[in-house]
């Protein structure tokens, strides 16, 4: 069964929007919205979805449907329908009160406004009146004035909606229009009046699009009441091309072949009258929609140009086709038309027509090496029984969409390949390379497009193929064993344990094995079993594997190599060699997802350097490397990760959560890339001071885990133990944070990996915390920690500052540390660049100050910690600083700068009269103004007084809008610190 009506799907940003602007009218500010569409995308819908959502029930609405009368001067649809909507809510005492002495004029269109009525109205006196009935009425409720349709209404309702959105300021009136685009028959006025009417103030222009493919299938699916098969589903998406009106339609004719056919079959009965040479013309056309260049087309046609020509214009007369003469190409007038055509295809002739479309696609004279025509090349092929021109023309498109850095793309193609070869007589000679170099190509091209989970069958298929063959090489077999059990291990199905064990006493073979596409692979598996008990043998294996890749290797392969053996440098230290390491492996990169992991790897090497400006411009350069996301999900999100937590050391926030959020919303299927998601973001907002988030998102990632920690990435449960150990920590927990760091800290990884660096210094952290607390040492938590720290390398500035960061901390547990700590931490963080790091260690700087007895000396750092957390958004260490200015009485004033106002009344005030004023717009009382400042409450009320005379305004509430419209106050109210 099928239902007409829906729920409203795909259009929640634009409902958003109309429920902005509704609020905004609220507010007392006058705002129009313009809803933009072709016809049958929903723009009615919509309206009536954001008044069932945003109305309150003292709202009143006009709804309005103009026509055009002979007399032609009163705007009767809109004004008439909305006064009867008005006098029906408000009654008609209210309405003709709130209309005065312009009564008279409206009630012509409203009767109930009588007993008088102008018999001379026109439109010099129905805009007037009209417009202060609005006004007035508006002052105590929100007036929704909504015109559907514009390009139908009536000119002199159209002269209404002009001058109510220049006339009607301060008042509560939304209004909101709908017009309907790419209309040949609407009036030029009906353009003029909207482009005016959006060049004003406070004009939100909505355009409605038509909804992408998931939105059309959950109509499809909410019509039907979640009946329709995929199948079923897929169909109708293809068909109703967005558009929510057609969808409904087709739906509402049926699921089955009949029911489609109820729309089909008068086109189809269309179609088959043609004559015969424009009946196989939009044949062809149907098979090549999407690449209907006119050129193409011709070549594909074969026949005399005479002929051809004949039948484009028969077919574009009778409304099949149309050609767009800038692309030169045609396009079918709707997708139903096309599926008409294809449908009078017989087997045969669908075969000759795919046949014909690859010939001339896969002709350098015709694809130019488009990768558009190479991919829809590959397809008509595969549409043959000529399996080897299928396998050539895919592998030759996959090249392509592989350069483009479209994963996905290339995935589809090399899989047809893959599953073609066998096929295929002489499928290496064709191919021009061997099956493990395809296979490494494909594992390569679906793990970018976020679909690792097709991997693993495919190498466990080949391993169990060559368990049947005597002649297939021992070593082969367990490099491909390896190979998938590293790739169960990155979906989070933990491989068999004894698997690396018991390949370890091959390493030596290994090592010495002869340069082999699958080698690497197998070289590497091996390479991070052992990359922990030992480094040495570790760092062999992933050097030999970057060499394995140099000699018989794609581009993929010797990018991620190269990247490996860079980080295992980075990690001893040795900066400079891994960044030749990287610029090496540039030089070989062909695909964009390529350049954009090995880009990625040199911006960390160059961070991990000291360098965190240049590494930060090189990860933005490599996210800039693939515009779209999607094309490779998870490569892209792992970049993204990293660019955002070298982006909030820099102390570019807002940034790094737009990126975090971005890849949040990717949603990648990975497992390993999820987790990292969901960590990332949790130790954000633990910067941001948002804990019961940042608990939820570091409890989910540990949930996702599993019990055991024993996987070849344990890496990723590592980083979860401390994102979860800092929010514990933030909480003040000092006891689970430990218990969750301890583990890390005595990982015989510490010495070599970055990602158990950070452990330790949070531990160490941890324990001064504790002692400021008041809490005694823990003896074994320091002996610990203080370990760790031995075993933590010390190569470069970034270790060397957090290192100094560590042990100041350890010093602060003792209650030794010294105000000549902190200045030495705080000048490693700030030569470095490390915004965060530095406000911290400036706060303890002047903590340091202050028990000394030190005052004076402690306003300074104190006041740079301030401003830190004031640009940063850092609610921990901003709270941090108000409490020790409190406790110690250090007044914190923002010191002069390039925003202060310099036109206006804002520009009278005193610096700390703009102090003041920012706290007033908080919502500060007169005491609570003078605690903050340390000044006396008289003196905060002085303060106050001065403000509101220079303002030229008479109470608190004026004086703090004028505040935030000046932009002077851009915090929340709630959450106003001393500044």
């Amino acid at each position: 069964m099928t239902r007409a009506a829906s729920r409203l799907v795909g259009r929640d940003a634009e409902l958003g929007r109309l429920g902005h602007a509704a609020e905004r009218a609220r507010s007392g500010e006058r705002t129009v919205v313009v809803i933009e569409g072709d016809a049958g995308l929903g723009k009615s819908r919509l309206v009536a979805e954001a008044l069932a959502v945003h109305h309150h029930p003292a709202d009143v609405v006009g709804l309005g449907y103009g026509i055009e009368l002979t007399g032609g001067q009163i705007p009767y649809g809109v004004a008439a329908d909305l006064l009867r909507t008005l006098v029906r809510d408000a009654g008609a005492d209210r309405v003709r009160s709130a209309a005065g002495a312009y009564a008279p004029a409206l009630a012509p269109l409203c009767p109930d406004l009588g007993p008088e009525a102008d018999a001379e109205a026109t439109a010099a006196r129905i805009l007037p009146a009209y417009a202060s009935t609005i006004e007035w009425l508006g002052v105590e409720r929100l007036v929704w004035l909504v015109i559907d349709d514009l390009p139908w209404v009536d000119a002199a309702s159209r002269d209404l909606i002009g001058y109510l959105a220049r006339v009607v300021r301060s008042s509560r009136l939304l209004v909101v229009v709908t017009v309907r685009t790419h209309d040949p028959a609407s009036d030029p006025a009906v353009t003029e009046l909207v482009d005016s009417v959006t060049a004003l103030d406070g004009v939100d222009r909505i355009p409605l699009n038509v909804l992408g493919r998931e939105d059309t299938a959950a109509l499809v699916t909410d019509l039907t009441s979640g009946t329709a098969t995929q199948e079923q589903v897929e169909r109708l998406v293809a068909a109703g091309q967005g558009s929510p009106l057609l969808t409904e339609q087709l739906v509402a004719a049926g699921l089955d072949d009949h029911g489609l056919g109820l729309v089909v079959s008068p086109m189809l009965a269309r179609i088959q009258r043609l004559d015969p040479d424009t009946l196989r013309l939009v044949q062809l056309a149907a098979l090549g929609d999407g690449h209907l260049a006119h050129r193409l087309l011709r070549l594909v046609y074969a026949a005399p140009e005479a002929r051809f020509d004949a039948a484009v214009d028969h077919a574009l007369d009778v409304g099949l086709l149309r050609y767009r003469t800038e692309e030169r190409e045609f396009t079918f007038a709707h997708p139903l038309l096309r599926a008409a055509a294809e449908e009078t295809l017989s087997p045969a002739e669908r075969l000759r027509g795919h046949h014909g479309w690859g010939e001339v696609l896969c002709d350098p004279r015709h694809h130019h090496d488009e990768a558009r025509l190479l991919v829809a090349a590959a397809h008509h092929w595969a549409a043959t029984d000529d399996d080897t021109a299928s396998f050539r023309a895919a592998l030759t498109a996959a090249r392509v969409t592989n350069r483009m850095g479209d994963g996905a793309g290339t995935g589809n193609l090399l899989l047809r390949a893959w599953n073609l070869w066998e096929r295929v007589p002489d499928a290496a000679v064709v191919a021009g390379r061997g099956r493990d170099d395809l296979l490494v190509d494909l594992a390569d091209a679906l793990q970018s497009a976020d679909r690792l989970a097709e991997c693993a069958p495919i190498f466990e298929g080949e391993l169990d193929r060559t368990r049947g063959d005597p002649t297939a090489p021992p070593l082969r077999r367990l490099y491909l064993a390896m190979a998938a059990g590293d790739i169960r291990d990155v979906l989070g199905d933990t491989a068999d344990p004894g698997l690396y064990a018991a390949a370890l006493p091959s390493a030596t073979a290994l090592l010495a094995e002869p340069p082999a596409p699958l080698l690497s692979r197998g070289l590497n598996a091996l390479a991070w079993y052992v990359r922990w008990s030992d480094p040495a043998l570790s760092y062999r294996l992933f050097a030999r594997a970057l060499e394995v890749s140099r000699e018989v290797g794609g581009s993929a392969e010797i990018s991620f190599n190269s990247g490996l053996v860079a980080y295992q440098l980075a990690s001893r230290g040795r900066h400079d060699e891994a960044l030749a390491v990287c610029d090496s492996g540039l030089e070989s990169c062909v695909g964009l997802v390529d350049y954009l992991g090995l880009e990625d790897v040199r911006g960390n090497v160059l961070a991990l350097s000291g360098k965190l400006q240049a590494g930060v411009a090189q990860l933005e350069r490599a996210l800039a490397r693939l515009p779209d996301p999607s094309l490779a999900p998870a490569e892209w999100v792992q970049s993204a990760l990293r660019t955002a937590e070298w982006l909030t050391s820099t102390g570019n926030w807002a940034r790094a959560e737009s990126l975090l959020r971005t890849c949040a919303e990717l949603n990648v299927d990975e497992w390993l890339t999820r987790t990292f998601v969901a960590a990332d973001t949790s130790v954000f907002a633990c910067h941001r001071g948002e804990l019961d988030r940042a608990a939820r998102l570091a409890d989910a990632a540990w949930e996702s885990l599993g019990p055991s920690e024993q996987s070849q990435w344990a890496v990723v449960r590592y980083a979860v133990r401390r994102c979860r150990a800092l929010v514990a920590a933030s909480r003040r927990d000092h006891d689970e944070a430990h218990r969750l760091l301890a583990p890390l800290l005595s990982h015989p990884g510490i010495e070599t990996d970055a990602m158990l660096w950070g452990a330790a210094e949070l531990a160490a952290r941890v324990e001064g915390d504790r002692a400021d607390l008041g809490a005694p040492p823990a003896r074994d938590s320091l002996a610990l920690v203080t370990a760790a720290l031995e075993a933590l390398p010390s190569d470069g500035p970034f270790l060397t500052a957090l290192q100094r960061q560590a042990r100041a901390d350890l010093a602060r547990a003792e209650h030794t540390d010294t105000a000549d700590t902190w200045a030495e931490v705080r000048h490693t963080w700030l030569d470095l660049g490390h915004i965060p790091s530095t406000g911290w260690a400036c706060f303890r700087l002047a903590g340091a100050h202050v028990r000394a007895g030190d005052r004076h000396s402690a306003e300074a750092p104190l006041g740079e910690a301030w401003q830190i957390a004031e640009r940063l958004g850092a609610a921990p260490l901003r709270d941090a600083v108000v409490d020790l200015a409190r406790g110690a009485r250090i007044p914190l004033a923002r010191p002069p700068d390039s925003t202060r106002p310099t036109s206006g009344p804002l520009a009278r005030l005193t610096e700390r009269e703009l102090e003041v004023l920012r706290h007033v717009a908080a919502g500060r009382s007169n005491d609570e103004i003078a605690e903050a400042l340390f000044i006396s409450p008289k003196t905060a009320s002085v303060h106050v007084s001065r403000i509101l005379v220079k303002l030229d305004v008479t109470t608190r509430t004026k004086a703090a809008a004028f505040a935030y419209k000046a932009g002077l106050v851009t915090l929340p109210s709630g959450d106003m610190s001393p500044s």
